[in-house]
This record gives C-alpha cells, structure tokens and sequence, in this order.
C-alpha cells in the first residue's frame, strides 16, 4: 500500500517513529484531496479511540460523562401528553 500510495517499498508500520511522522505531514500537506481527507479520517479516528477510552482520562483531567440519574426526562415537554401531566400534578382541573 505504501509502495502505491507514497512510493515507498516499506510498509507504514515497518517505518522508525520519525519515518512515520514525515509519512503523516505527507499525507496532511499533500496538494492531493484524497490524502488529506485519510489523514484527517485517520486523525479524528486515533482521537476517538485516545479521548474514548476511561484511561486517557484522568491524563486530561477529565471526570466522565455527567450522571443524568437525577435529571427529568424532558422529551416530551411540551405536548399535549406533557401539559396535561403539569396540570394534573398542579392540581387543576
């Protein structure tokens, strides 16, 4: 892939730390769409992965989703079903 991609003989993951780097700035910079649009698919994948994952989060000094336990479910705020329920625990009649 690599030989047809960026002509080079070694596969990606054979390439030393700053090798793969150079490959990376490549595709970034590259005057060609389709490489840039893989680098940046490529780039948002490896930051879900990183930033979805519990471990990465106390690096980042992040706590986790809120627990929303306690919080009313409001989808249907509004509706005719909704307005009614207000009103009955109102007490109207």
């Amino acid at each position: 892939l690599g030989l047809l991609l960026d002509g080079r003989a070694a596969p990606f993951t054979r390439l030393d730390g700053p090798a793969q780097d150079r490959v990376l700035e490549s595709w970034r910079d590259s005057r060609f769409v389709l490489r840039r649009a893989g680098y940046h698919a490529l780039r948002r994948l490896c930051l879900a992965v990183y930033y979805g994952d519990e471990r990465s989060w106390p690096a980042i000094h992040y706590g986790g989703p809120p627990d929303v336990n306690g919080f009313q479910d409001d989808s249907k705020a509004g509706t005719p079903e909704w307005i009614a329920a207000q009103d009955q625990k109102a007490g109207a009649p």
